[in-house]
């Protein structure tokens, strides 16, 4: 049996957090050279548009997820040749998925293009491009992350980041506009997916090689079962996450979708702080949940260094609001109202990242409570913001509200599902 690579959950869970925070500096580099580029209007669109292309790239979140577990079942009895291959069967699949969703964009273009107030479609297609390659790098990942190479991991992360910037950069400088900040997404990402082939044949080098390997014929992820639970659970949280940008791009003025747009550039990077400690505790539960271990206490210890730094960025955000405006965005979104939108924005999104810890935990343990509770949450939410909110500010007090309730939810019934287990063990 392969043993479990040891570093801490804290020290290892810092080192991804610094890269992945890397990562997120080039993007908000990016929004700020496109926030003043574009102008409110057009930034409100190209911040829409990454929402879209978020949403419908939940099937590569789900399959790095189904990856990372199915590799790290495989390494528990050293099955490396058909961890590898498995990774690339996922690859080849992503792939075809991606062609069929840039399909699907390319039929939609007349609906989507009014539905978002776009001058142009061209943006649109550009997403769709940028669908295949978003798809294709985070089964690499998976790879990555089930065999715990978790510094591989965050230099992908960081230099997609890089990769990104610097053709955003070029494309928005050289008069491209929204289509050219679109692009930006599909040129990261082929950016990380070339790094990634290389880590991944770095890492496989580096695995535990002692033990038989059974042949890889025949293998699969598993996807009738899981991966189903996997792929709703993700659709629901990415469309919790990111349905507000545009719901606020066809309900408000294009102006203020614009400054609550920026807002949502602080907010939604609170979603980054949970990402790095789940990256962690997802293979390390699945490991001990596979070995009849007991998991909780990863859980909570998940959720109380997610909390302590999420209450310590909002701190922070309050504090630095003037200065985050003054630096990322353009003297156009000098106003109170993006103010309000960048002080507030981390505390309305606060628990959904705590949703987010708990989310990868139940799936490591395949538990499908909060998958439900998310999925039932989902028309509520829509409906909330589409039929309540006069005002940006009442969007941000309707979103934190909802995602309060839903934390408070998942986590009790992630408890209720642990206690009957306990008292068998």
């Amino acid at each position: 049996m392969a043993a479990e690579r040891k570093e801490g959950l804290v020290g290892v869970s810092l080192l991804l957090f610094l890269l992945t925070m890397g990562n997120s500096v080039c993007g908000f580099a990016l929004h700020a050279v496109a926030s003043r580029v574009l102008g409110p209007e057009d930034y409100g669109a190209f911040v829409s548009l990454l929402a879209l292309l978020m949403i419908l790239a939940v099937p590569s979140q789900a399959v790095q997820m189904i990856v990372a577990k199915q590799i790290t079942l495989e390494l528990i009895q050293n099955q490396l040749r058909r961890a590898v291959v498995l990774t690339w069967q996922a690859v080849r699949w992503s792939a075809a998925a991606g062609m069929l969703l840039w399909l699907a964009v390319t039929l939609a273009l007349p609906v989507l293009k009014s539905f978002l107030h776009l001058p142009s479609a061209s943006p649109l297609l550009a997403v769709g491009a940028a669908i295949v390659l978003t798809l294709i790098t985070p089964v690499l990942r998976g790879f990555l992350q089930g065999t715990q190479r978790f510094q591989a991991l965050g230099w992908n992360f960081f230099l997609e980041g890089v990769g990104r910037l610097a053709w955003g950069a070029l494309f928005l400088l050289v008069g491209w506009g929204v289509l050219g900040a679109v692009l930006a997404s599909a040129a990261g990402a082929l950016t990380a997916a070339l790094i990634a082939v290389w880590l991944l044949g770095a890492a496989a080098k580096g695995l535990d090689r002692n033990g038989p390997e059974q042949p890889a014929a025949r293998t699969s992820l598993g996807l009738q079962d899981y991966g189903w639970l996997v792929l709703v659970t993700m659709a629901a949280f990415f469309a919790l996450s990111n349905l507000d940008v545009l719901i606020v791009k066809h309900l408000f003025p294009q102006a203020d979708a614009g400054y609550y747009s920026a807002g949502s550039l602080i907010g939604k990077a609170f979603l980054f702080l949970p990402y790095t400690f789940a990256q962690v505790l997802f293979p390390k539960a699945s490991r001990h949940h596979a070995l009849g271990e007991s998991t909780l206490s990863l859980l909570n210890r998940s959720l109380l260094y997610t909390a302590a730094a999420l209450l310590l960025g909002m701190i922070a955000v309050y504090a630095l609001a003037p200065v985050l405006l003054s630096v990322l965005f353009g003297p156009e979104y000098n106003n109170p109202t993006t103010l309000r939108m960048i002080r507030y924005f981390g505390a309305a999104m606060t628990p959904l990242a705590l949703v987010y810890v708990m989310m990868q935990y139940s799936l490591a343990l395949k538990n499908a409570e909060l998958s439900l509770l998310m999925l039932a949450d989902l028309p509520v939410f829509i409906i909330l913001l589409m039929t309540l909110p006069r005002s940006l500010e009442g969007v941000l007090l309707a979103m934190g509200l909802n995602f309060l309730i839903l934390a408070a939810a998942g986590y009790a019934a992630i408890r209720a599902k642990a206690q009957p287990l306990a008292a068998k063990a």
